[in-house]
């Protein structure tokens, strides 16, 4: 976090009338700050300026890490695409890359030996799973714009951060998105890994594009 920032955590505390009972409401810009703060920490440890990050229309922050030398991506194609899901502790959660998730795996086997308690180890066993199918995901554009697929439970930040990037890349690019935790699952989190106000890491690289 940059010098001379400080958060500073409003609350109103009102009394409810008849059972004293009390109602607190917390000023909805107080995570939008912490989240701040936490990216700016995680892509300044990492090594990047300013001139490297750049912010969404949402809110989401971006680095192109590559732009790529194969097909240019335009708005009438269809675009298959890798992503990795990491925390700001560089722990993955999620990915479509079958050879990563089989390196999770392993290490996860490996790192259980012995173990009393393997409940945490056993979460991300089910996460990564031999019978899960790991296949490059896909977007198409269409006359109302991006078309993303629906019922995947995905975090809003993640299909804007791709709507606002991938135009930028070819195929072979990659992009960094670090996505606050009101664009990712905010307070509610999902599963059970991801928790409430986690602020959320994005690789994403596009594969392959098919024109429309």
């Amino acid at each position: 976090m940059k010098k001379g920032l400080f958060i500073i955590v409003f609350a109103w505390i009102i009394a409810a009338c008849g059972d004293g009972n009390l109602q607190i409401e917390v000023d909805p810009n107080v995570q939008k700050n912490i989240d701040v703060g936490l990216i700016e920490d995680y892509l300044t440890e990492r090594g990047f300026g300013e001139n490297d990050i750049d912010t969404t229309s949402t809110g989401v922050r971006y680095v192109i890490l590559d732009r790529g030398t194969g097909a240019a991506i335009s708005e009438s194609d269809q675009v298959r695409y890798t992503y990795v899901g990491q925390f700001l502790s560089d722990t993955i959660f999620d990915t479509n890359i079958q050879s990563i998730a089989d390196s999770i795996r392993l290490a996860l086997v490996e790192d259980s030996v012995g173990l009393a308690d393997k409940s945490e180890h056993e979460l991300y066993l089910n996460q990564f799973s031999e019978d899960r199918v790991y296949d490059t995901f896909f977007i198409t554009y269409s006359s109302s714009g991006w078309n993303f697929p629906s019922g995947r439970g995905v975090a809003d930040g993640f299909f804007n951060g791709i709507a606002e990037t991938f135009n930028q890349l070819n195929v072979g690019g990659e992009v960094l998105l670090v996505l606050p935790s009101a664009e990712g699952y905010g307070e509610e989190g999902s599963g059970a890994l991801i928790g409430p106000n986690e602020v959320l890491v994005f690789t994403l690289s596009p594969k392959e594009v098919e024109e429309q």
